[in-house]
C-alpha cells in the first residue's frame, strides 16, 4: 500500500512540476520541500522514540506489582499490549543490569503478561503467556493513526482555501 501511495505522489508531482502553470511548479516545490521535511522528521523522531523506550527497558525498576502507574514502562505495555522495545528480548539483555539480578534466571516484566493468563510471572519457558512484539512499532503506530485523524479533519486545510484556485483550472 505505501509502494502505490508513493508512486501516486511521484507521478502527481512529476506532473506538477513540468506543468505550464508557474503557480503549479511552485506549489509543486512546495509540495516537495515539505514531503523531504516530514519523512526527516519521522526518521528523527523513530529514532528518539527508539532512544526512549530503550532507557525504560534499561532503567526500569524491576517492581511486579500489577497496579497501574507502576512506572512508565509497566503502563506502556499493558496499554499497547507489547513486550520490549523492539521485542520480549530486550529484556534478555537488561535483566542483570537494570534489576540486578542473576543473570542466570532471565524473564520478562509481569506487565508484558497477556491478561488471559493470571499466574504468569514472565518465566521465559512459556512464551504463550506475554505479549513478544515490540511498543516501538505500536508507539509508531498509534501516532501514526493519531496524526492521520489529524490530517483528516476538515478544520485542518481550512486555512489553505486558497490552494483550491491551482485546481479550478483543472
Amino acid at each position: 500500500m505505501k509502494k502505490v501511495r508513493d508512486r501516486v505522489v511521484l507521478v502527481i508531482l512529476s506532473s506538477l512540476w513540468y506543468s505550464e502553470d508557474s503557480w503549479l511548479r511552485l506549489f509543486a516545490r512546495f509540495l516537495l520541500t515539505f514531503l523531504v521535511l516530514a519523512q526527516i522528521y519521522s526518521i528523527r523522531m523513530a529514532s528518539e522514540l527508539k532512544s526512549s523506550i530503550g532507557y525504560l527497558v534499561y532503567h526500569y525498576n524491576g517492581t511486579h506489582s500489577q497496579a497501574s502507574g507502576n512506572s512508565t514502562m509497566d503502563v506502556l505495555q499493558r496499554k499497547l499490549q507489547c513486550c520490549g522495545a523492539q521485542n520480549y528480548t530486550d529484556w534478555l539483555k537488561e535483566t542483570a543490569a537494570s534489576w540486578r539480578l542473576p543473570a542466570e534466571k532471565a524473564y520478562v516484566p509481569e506487565s508484558c503478561c497477556k491478561e488471559e493468563y493470571f499466574h504468569c510471572t514472565g518465566d521465559l519457558g512459556h512464551l504463550e503467556q506475554f505479549f513478544q512484539e515490540g511498543c516501538l512499532k505500536n508507539v509508531l503506530e498509534l501516532l501514526a493513526g493519531v496524526s492521520n485523524g489529524i490530517l483528516m479533519t476538515r478544520e485542518t486545510f481550512y486555512n489553505l482555501r486558497f490552494l483550491e484556485v491551482f485546481f479550478q483550472k483543472y
